[in-house]
């Protein structure tokens, strides 16, 4: 028997995961994206040059839909004695890129940016590669997160409190919503739940070529599976079906894809 004692990383997650299950109220649906008419766009992009990957893809194409659809930005806070809801009348996603640390342990770093909105096809790319290779020492978000890991814990308990209840630190440190860049091809869950400590999360999942109906016949389709986290305290029904199948129709279309990489 081997006893090891939690790491600050560990600590910290569970700190973000702790505050999201005591003051959201997250509950999460799932998606079918059908990404075979695209692939073969985004392949020859990157046979070009051009620095797209799906995830890249992804999160333009969610500030696009989140900018269209503003309802989807909003988020509780939790005050000294009621809650509120806050529209940050701007667009800035928080996506995370796993890294190795030195010690061999896998380090989440959070990847803020802000006015996602506005930024290209190009740009979202570009930041995401230099955030998965550029070499680690160099990064800010490590450098944050080591001086994190140096604090005692009632400065953590201040950190998470100040997150619940301060719109403008929440949106210097988290942006106004959430997007997982852990995609993966072939293998991998294709449902489930986890909190969230944003108004609305898009978590990416598996891809996977599966039979499909078109046209009356049975084919082959790859289908990319996505989770969407809302919290209910500012999101209903209308407002998580209206987000989720607007980002799938704009998903599914090369001529969105192809104008997104004529403009960059």
């Amino acid at each position: 028997m081997k006893i090891t004692p939690f790491s600050k990383n560990r600590e910290l997650i569970g700190d973000q995961l702790t505050r999201a299950r005591d003051h959201h109220l997250v509950v999460s649906t799932e998606h079918e994206i059908d990404l075979t008419e695209v692939l073969p766009v985004l392949a020859r992009a990157r046979e070009d040059g051009f620095p797209v990957t799906l995830a890249s893809y992804f999160i333009w194409s969610t500030g696009q839909v989140v900018a269209a659809h503003p309802r989807l930005n909003r988020h509780c806070f939790h005050g000294w004695f009621r809650r509120y809801e806050v529209d940050f009348e701007e667009v800035s996603c928080t996506t995370v890129v796993a890294r190795a640390g030195a010690a061999g342990e896998e380090i989440l770093l959070p990847l803020l940016l802000r006015h996602v909105d506005t930024l290209s096809l190009r740009q979202v790319g570009s930041a995401l590669r230099e955030a998965k290779t550029a070499p680690l020492e160099s990064l800010p978000q490590l450098a944050a997160i080591e001086q994190v890991k140096k604090a005692p814990l009632p400065l953590l308990r201040w950190f998470s409190y100040k997150a619940r209840t301060d719109p403008r630190f929440y949106i210097r440190h988290f942006g106004t919503y959430g997007v997982s860049s852990n995609l993966a091809r072939d293998h991998g869950p294709v449902g489930g739940h986890t909190f969230g400590n944003t108004g609305c999360a898009f978590l990416p999942g598996t891809l996977r070529e599966v039979p499909r109906v078109v046209d009356g016949a049975i084919v082959p389709r790859w289908v990319l599976h996505t989770l969407f986290l809302a919290d209910h305290y500012v999101l209903d029904g209308a407002d998580i079906s209206r987000g989720t199948e607007a980002l799938r129709v704009r998903m599914e279309d090369p001529a969105v894809l192809e104008r997104a990489l004529a403009a960059a």
